[in-house]
Parts: C-alpha cells; sequence; structure tokens
C-alpha cells in the first residue's frame, strides 16, 4: 500500500509540473543546466583577463544567462589575485555581475588609463602590420568600452580631454587623472582649483619665509650720507673717511687699497710660503771647518740613559774607516 501510495504521489508532482519522468525535480533540473553550463566556461588566464571577458559574454549572451547566473559560473573558474578580491567583496555585491567585472578590473589594473596607454605606447616589433593594427583596433576599443563610449559625441569628449591632459603640466594631468572625471569643462575646473590652491599656498610659504629671515637677520640700512658719499667720489674727502671702512684692518678713513698695515706686511713678510707639495729650500752656505776641534772635551754622564743607548759604526761613501757611535 504504501508503495502505491508513493507511486500516485509521483504521478501527481509530474502532472502538475513539479517532477520530470525521469524523477528528478525541477529545481534540480535547474542546477544541473548550469553545471552544464560550466563546462561551457573558458578558463579563466591572469595574463589575459580582456579577451577572458570578451570570450565569456560571447557565450553568456548565447546562452541567454542573467547577471546572478554569470556572476556565479564566474566565481567558479577565478583563481589568483581576482580570487582573492572575489571573496573581498559583500554578498550582494557578489551577486551583481557588473561589480564583479569591475573589481576583478580594477585588480589587474586594467581601468581606462591603462588602455589608453597601451594604445598610445603600443610598439610594432615583430608583429605584420596586419597583427599591429588589430592590435591598435583592440586596445582602442578596450579604452572607448572603459571609458563608457557609447555615442560619437562621448569620443569627441574623451578625445579632448585626452589632449586637455596632454598640454597642461604634469601635477594638474595626475590630478585630474584622480578625479576620475570624464568631460573636458570639469578638468578645466577642477585644474583651475588645484593651480589656485597651489598659487596661495606658495604665496603663505614665502610670507612666512620673509618673516623668518626679518627675525634672524637685520635688516641693512643706508643712510643718505653713505650712499652720496659712495656714489660721489669727487665730493668732500672729509665724509667719505669718516664713512669709509677697511676690509682688512676694519678702522674707518681709508680703503684697504691704502691700508698702511697691509703694506707694512707685504714688505716684512717676504718669505716663500709652501704651497701643495713643494716648499722652499734653506739657502745654506759652505763653511770651512778644518780649524775646529770636533773631538768631546769632556765627557757627558749618560748612565741613566744606558738602557735606551746602542753603539754601533758609521762611516763615508767609498770609506773603509769606522767610527763607532753611541
Amino acid at each position: 500500500m504504501a508503495k502505491i501510495h508513493l507511486e500516485s504521489e509521483k504521478l501527481s508532482l509530474i502532472k502538475e509540473g513539479k517532477m520530470s519522468e525521469s524523477g528528478n525535480v525541477e529545481s534540480h533540473g535547474k542546477h544541473f543546466d548550469i553545471l552544464n553550463d560550466l563546462r561551457l566556461v573558458p578558463k579563466f588566464d591572469e595574463k589575459d583577463v580582456d579577451v577572458f571577458f570578451t570570450l565569456f559574454e560571447r557565450i553568456a549572451d548565447t546562452r541567454g544567462w542573467t547577471g546572478p547566473d554569470r556572476a556565479v559560473l564566474l566565481q567558479c573558474v577565478l583563481v589568483g589575485r581576482a580570487q582573492e578580491a572575489f571573496s573581498m567583496l559583500s554578498s550582494s555585491d557578489c551577486e551583481n555581475y557588473a561589480t564583479v567585472k569591475a573589481t576583478i578590473l580594477k585588480t589587474y589594473e586594467l581601468v581606462p588609463e591603462a588602455y589608453r596607454q597601451k594604445f598610445r605606447n603600443w610598439k610594432m616589433g615583430e608583429k605584420t602590420h596586419v597583427e599591429f593594427a588589430r592590435d591598435l583596433s583592440t586596445h582602442f576599443s578596450r579604452w572607448c568600452a572603459a571609458s563608457d563610449v557609447r555615442t560619437f559625441e562621448d569620443l569627441c569628449s574623451l578625445m579632448i580631454l585626452e589632449q586637455f591632459k596632454c598640454s597642461v603640466s604634469e601635477n594638474v594631468a595626475l590630478y585630474i587623472n584622480e578625479q576620475k572625471v570624464t568631460s573636458v569643462s570639469k578638468a578645466a575646473v577642477l585644474a583651475d582649483d588645484f593651480v589656485l590652491t597651489h598659487k596661495v599656498s606658495a604665496d603663505l610659504y614665502a610670507v612666512g619665509a620673509t618673516q623668518d629671515l626679518s627675525v634672524t637677520k637685520k635688516p641693512v640700512v643706508f643712510s643718505r650720507r653713505s650712499v652720496s658719499s659712495y656714489s660721489d667720489l669727487g665730493g668732500s674727502g672729509g665724509a667719505r673717511e669718516l664713512e669709509d671702512t677697511c676690509n682688512f684692518c676694519h678702522r674707518k678713513g681709508h680703503w684697504k687699497k691704502d691700508c698702511w698695515v697691509l703694506k707694512s706686511k707685504k714688505k716684512t713678510d717676504s718669505r716663500v710660503k709652501p704651497a701643495a707639495c713643494a716648499a722652499p729650500a734653506p739657502n745654506l752656505k759652505a763653511s770651512n771647518t778644518s780649524g775646529i776641534d770636533l773631538s768631546i772635551t769632556e765627557k757627558l754622564d749618560l748612565s741613566s740613559y744606558t738602557p735606551f743607548l746602542t753603539k754601533g759604526y758609521v762611516s763615508l761613501v767609498g770609506s773603509k774607516a769606522n767610527i763607532p757611535v753611541t
């Protein structure tokens, strides 16, 4: 009786469409379809993430996958840094395919600026002209897609904005990129604000530096008398003598060229001074020592120096006579 009851329940479920004839519930059949679709998902390649998303979205459009289904299938094939970035998302963001894709692209630094640099700096190398043209088209398409360019006006705005950033200074262009503006009008406003802010900061710094200098250093004040006597050399000599100061002896009343201390020093100090590795040699005059008795008249008491004394002989070059010395 129990078996007959189970068969009747099964037939009722099949009739209502809640169970297939093979005995599987429809909900299980749906999961089974996703598992089959997982086989169609391309392998995730960290070296070329753009190609993966291109192939993945083509298959998703063909199969009619929804946003949550794409996020689930994408989660199953992520590896490396992409998997770590996906694990940091919240539960609600994990179901949003656009958020997941943007996070992964940002992890691999695949932002509009990166695509722009690839497009502008791409080299031909050993590729053929056809391959080089295809690479340029790919990089430009990715740049436009990342910048959300959909119309001709969007493309014009993108080109003008790039030219604007190339024309301004590097600091201003970097500030505009950090703000992630998409129109040249907003970029111009931000550039003016940036320049004005840094100009005000520079002026305040200059004022502060001037105040510090005014505290640490005394201002130089020129009197009218000193200026007139300095400029008018043909005027009264008495006023100029009172204001003139010698740079050598630091006395007033004369200049350095008229300083008598300097002149007297030049006259008395006529010796040649050594410079670098050269030094003057003394001028020695020969004298006749034949009449001088070189013998020691009295012996010195060297008993206290006995531990430090040694005996030896000396002789002239070419002579056989040895003279004892202590």
